[in-house]
């Protein structure tokens, strides 16, 4: 699945950010409030990602609502 797959990488570097946040202005902030990339808060981080081709969130919070929906979809009933 394409979620499953764009957050299989192992953000290690700011550079690895450049494919989902493409402004460096952005990035460049968010090294100096955060140090290292594995720093960043989730909410703040899925909020800058930019949005997947027709979707509305980046693949992080399309990774989420796809797994809670799953999980609702197959819960106990």
């Amino acid at each position: 699945m394409l979620h499953t797959i764009l957050l299989q990488k192992k953000v290690e570097s700011w550079s690895d950010l450049l494919s989902v946040i493409k402004s460096q202005v952005t990035l460049n902030k968010l090294k100096l409030l955060y140090g290292h990339p594995a720093n960043i808060d989730l909410w703040v981080g899925g909020v800058l990602e930019e949005p997947l081709e027709g979707a509305k969130v980046g693949p992080t919070f399309r990774c989420i609502l796809v797994d809670q929906f799953r999980r609702l979809r197959d819960g106990d009933r």
